[in-house]
């Protein structure tokens, strides 16, 4: 509704300036910080719905999605107290929702052994570090179960090696 009323916003003022008892409209800093929230919105319900809207949605890629929305959140400029009281707000409940996606053992094993995502948006150093060891882990175990030689699975190799 409020997306629609900033692309209206020139015809709603022709109509509302024929209107005697018409609310007053907002002022240009007030349009410029609707459209700021509009985007943070965007954001937020791109995120919310590849979490939880697709019909066959892919795990590996939450965490990415995720820390994409946080820079955007970040990056999101505050010049009033109500701008930065906002921005507060969405971070808190981005960070209750959201948050803990890293720490997530699932998500980040999917991560990890996505081609398209690995460890690019994992900010967190020691703890990527210990998902490797703990994938190396799983997949000797699995080498050392598995009678046949011909389906042996190499250890991936750490991203602070590589660098």
């Amino acid at each position: 509704m409020l997306q629609r009323f900033l692309e209206l916003r020139e015809v709603v003022a022709g109509t509302v300036n024929f209107i005697k008892s018409a609310p007053p409209l907002p002022f240009a800093g007030d349009i410029e910080f609707l459209q700021e929230f509009c985007t943070l919105l965007k954001s937020v319900e791109f995120v919310t719905t590849e979490a939880t809207g697709e019909r066959f949605y892919t795990s590996s890629t939450l965490i990415s999605i995720t820390k994409v929305m946080d820079s955007k959140i970040n990056t999101v400029s505050s010049f009033s107290g109500l701008r930065e009281k906002l921005n507060e707000n969405v971070f808190v409940q981005y960070k209750k929702r959201f948050g803990n996606f890293e720490n997530s053992h699932f998500l980040a094993m999917t991560s990890l052994l996505d081609p398209r995502c690995k460890n690019l948006h994992l900010k967190d150093e020691a703890l990527l570090d210990s998902w490797v060891k703990k994938l190396n882990n799983e997949i000797r175990e699995k080498g050392k179960s598995s009678d046949s030689d011909s389906g042996q699975l190499s250890p991936v190799s750490s991203p602070s090696q590589g660098k």
